[in-house]
């Protein structure tokens, strides 16, 4: 069990209220002064992206050369997969509809360029990546039955 108050790991439960454990009589003291909020609901008052919806889903993955750094691929069903770098989304200097490929530019870690390759083939959903000619899985190809 945790403190409501504080997030302390607890050893006894000794004071507690409304179902809300504390590891000691100020921090219920504090918590009621707060108007007892509950550490365990999300607060209203946090800001949520609007462009991510519940169909995107995020991708991280870690390729040589960039170690250590915030790198992943998002897929979305409306539209075509994007590139995020550090958190920030790069803009693609190659765009091809009918190929269904893009390509970006980035610094790896070295401080080189790096020419980065997302394309989908055939049915698959998930896109496949080439950096500098290795491809890097994302996530399992689908199968045949699939």
């Amino acid at each position: 069990m945790v403190c409501a108050n504080c997030g302390k790991t607890l050893t006894t439960t000794e004071i507690s209220e409304d179902q809300y454990y504390f590891c000691n009589t100020i921090c219920r003291y504090t918590w009621r002064q707060k108007g007892k909020p509950n550490p365990y609901q999300v607060e209203k008052n946090t800001i949520i992206d609007p462009g991510v919806t519940n169909v995107d889903m995020d991708f991280h993955i870690e390729p040589l050369g960039f170690e250590n750094r915030n790198i992943f691929v998002r897929v979305s069903f409306w539209g075509h997969p994007k590139l995020f770098v550090d958190g920030e989304r790069l803009k693609p200097i190659r765009k091809s509809y009918f190929k269904r490929y893009r390509e970006y530019n980035a610094v790896s870690n070295y401080g080189n360029n790096v020419n980065i390759r997302l394309y989908l083939k055939g049915m698959d959903y998930f896109p496949r990546m080439k950096i500098e000619g290795q491809e890097i899985q994302i996530a399992r190809r689908l199968t045949k039955w699939e």
